[in-house]
């Protein structure tokens, strides 16, 4: 007997090329052959010690319960005293809500809004599960693509020209992944004026807002007054804290907002884990030696990456200010019908550079290296990379 269909939903649903590139990468590493994981999108670097330690004292106190749907209140409290200290903006304990993870933020504050046939602006190139957020709220998402030549910076006339009578909100990425651009002050709050005038919503992913090169300074469009009271924030402690397993991200925002945010979440996962916010709750109070030499290493790293990839020939990349990925302009290697996956499994299986492709990120011609690795590895990583994108373009 037949069975019936799945969703319309799940039709949109794809695997990330992603999975496919790791998996290869992790299957050549297991053969015994040397891998230079550039296509990490995580900190290489172990959880601090002491936050690994308060994890184990939660456990051995049993703390291992539920907790309330938007997380406790005394890590809620440290949140909010947090966010006003390195950004300026006053929300209230009630007013966080701990989700699994920032990704899970993301995807409850699209659903907190997205009707059928909402559409959500998303700007290209972006990070893959946008998308698919989109699609399970029932939403379309409507690209923006982004001009290299213009750092991948949102214009302000390209933005209220693509906002229709559906378009509820605008998803807003910084420091972006997969290029390392940090939106100025001046460039969000143009973006910020836009959003009040048509009336959509903002979700502000900023998961790498404390991983930062040159001195550069992180603001949020949430700090303008016009954009305060229509914006869900995101950020995680998976990237500065090294707790990409620990599944601890939140969302700050108006309570109209966040209220809805929480009661996704308590429905659909009760709560994080009350271990991991135990741990996370130390973090925060936690003296940030450890971040700063994470982000001295990273520093370091991504020099000796733009250093090395600037002796390749024919590519172009903008040189990253915040996260830990550089976005490759490959197109001068992709002849005929290639495209950058054909490139990314080429160098992987050839090389054993592993890399993401540009068409991952919505954006075809591009390829994504991560410096989250030993700095030896960047340096031989990339003369397999130049060694590789030569051999590629031989018939």
């Amino acid at each position: 007997m037949p069975m019936k269909n799945l969703s319309l939903k799940s039709k949109f649903l794809k695997e990330a090329l992603t999975l496919k590139i790791n998996e290869k990468a992790q299957f050549l590493k297991k053969e015994g052959k040397k891998v230079y994981f550039f296509s990490i999108g995580e900190p290489d670097f172990s959880t601090p010690e002491e936050i690994k330690n308060k994890g184990i004292e939660a456990i051995k106190n049993n703390f291992t319960k539920y907790t309330a749907g938007a997380g406790i209140l005394p890590l809620r409290e440290e949140i909010s005293k947090d966010i006003e200290k390195r950004l300026g903006i006053k929300y209230k304990p009630e007013e966080i809500v701990v989700t699994v993870g920032g990704k899970f933020a993301i995807a409850s504050s699209i659903l907190a809004i997205c009707d059928k046939d909402d559409e959500v602006i998303i700007l290209s190139p972006y990070f893959p599960s946008y998308l698919e957020m989109v699609y399970i709220a029932g939403g379309v998402p409507k690209i923006i693509k982004l001009k290299e030549k213009e750092r991948f910076v949102l214009k302000p006339e390209i933005l209220e020209k693509s906002i229709g009578k559906k378009t509820k909100a605008l998803l807003l990425n910084s420091p972006h992944n997969p290029t390392g651009v940090v939106l100025r002050k001046d460039e969000l709050k143009e973006i910020s004026k836009i959003c009040e005038k048509k009336d959509i919503f903002i979700i502000s992913d900023e998961v790498y807002s404390q991983l930062l090169f040159d001195g550069k300074e992180h603001f949020s469009i949430a700090s303008f007054k016009e954009a305060f009271k229509r914006t869900f924030l995101i950020d995680s402690f998976s990237k500065t804290y090294c707790m990409t397993g620990w599944r601890v991200g939140y969302c700050a925002a108006p309570l109209k907002l966040s209220k809805t945010v929480a009661a996704i979440q308590s429905h659909m996962n009760s709560s994080t884990s009350a271990i991991s916010q135990y741990a996370a709750l130390y973090a925060l109070k936690m003296e940030n030696k450890k971040l700063k030499e994470m982000l001295k290493s990273f520093e370091e790293r991504r020099d000796i990456m733009v250093e090395s990839l600037n002796k390749i020939e024919n590519i172009s990349f903008i040189k990253p200010e915040g996260a830990f990925y550089i976005f490759i302009n490959v197109k001068n290697y992709l002849k005929g019908n290639k495209k950058s996956f054909d490139l990314s499994l080429y160098l992987l299986e050839n090389f054993g550079v592993a890399t993401m492709p540009g068409s991952s990120f919505g954006m075809e011609g591009y390829i994504r290296l991560s410096f989250a690795v030993s700095k030896e590895d960047i340096i031989e990583g990339v003369k397999k990379l130049k060694e590789g994108l030569n051999c590629f373009l031989k018939p």
